[in-house]
């Protein structure tokens, strides 16, 4: 089925037409294309009013938002990953004012998240290490902060098999840690090394 568009007057497709329950046909007025151009039209033209509108629809719709997000983000997710670290990475100001604030309204999830890491990481430790082993586990964490001190760049001790990953626990040893850039660590998640992807996934 088809349909004139009444700001370009080409006749489309049915599908190039938002719903609007509305009209006689359930159908805008205008194609998508049009309707699009418009909206980037008028936010451009008047870029005040389009933050205010926004802020007044995320007030007024926190669930709707909640639900938008959570679905864009399970959608496009590795892509999402990669724009987080990069935002993260970008705006370090930012980051530390919302993790600031995050801390300060959320003290006991943040201490209970603490001791539940604490607790995995020591159930994780093997025994059977020896004191050389443990030091070069610290030795991994002292040269982090100093390369992290030297090139201003966060660096993480990333487990390479995480300790709580979804089809296996990794063990917190020498072997099994590996240093690297904050937004890099962000991106990896707890998934093994992308050659051993297969054997588990």
């Amino acid at each position: 089925m088809f349909k004139i568009c009444s700001k370009c007057k080409q006749e489309k497709s049915i599908t190039e037409f938002c719903k609007n329950k509305n009209s006689k046909d359930k159908l805008n007025l205008w194609c998508k294309s049009c309707a699009k151009a418009s909206t980037s039209k008028w936010i451009s033209d008047n870029p005040e009013k389009s933050k205010a509108s926004s802020r007044n629809w995320k007030r007024n719709n926190p669930i709707k938002l909640k639900e938008y997000e959570t679905n864009r983000y399970w959608n496009n997710r590795e892509s999402e990953k990669q724009r987080i670290a990069k935002y993260r990475y970008d705006n370090p100001n930012n980051v530390k004012l919302t993790q600031k604030k995050y801390r300060d309204n959320n003290y006991t999830k943040i201490l209970a998240k603490n001791s539940s890491r604490r607790a995995g990481k020591n159930s994780a430790t093997p025994k059977w290490l020896t004191h050389i082993q443990k030091a070069q586990i610290q030795e991994m964490y002292d040269l982090a902060l100093a390369r992290s001190m030297q090139t201003n760049i966060k660096y993480h001790v990333d487990h390479i098999h995480p300790l709580k990953g979804k089809k296996f626990n990794g063990l917190h040893v020498p072997w099994n840690l590996q240093i690297i850039q904050e937004f890099e660590n962000i991106i990896k998640g707890n998934r093994p090394p992308k050659s051993e992807l297969s054997l588990f996934w």
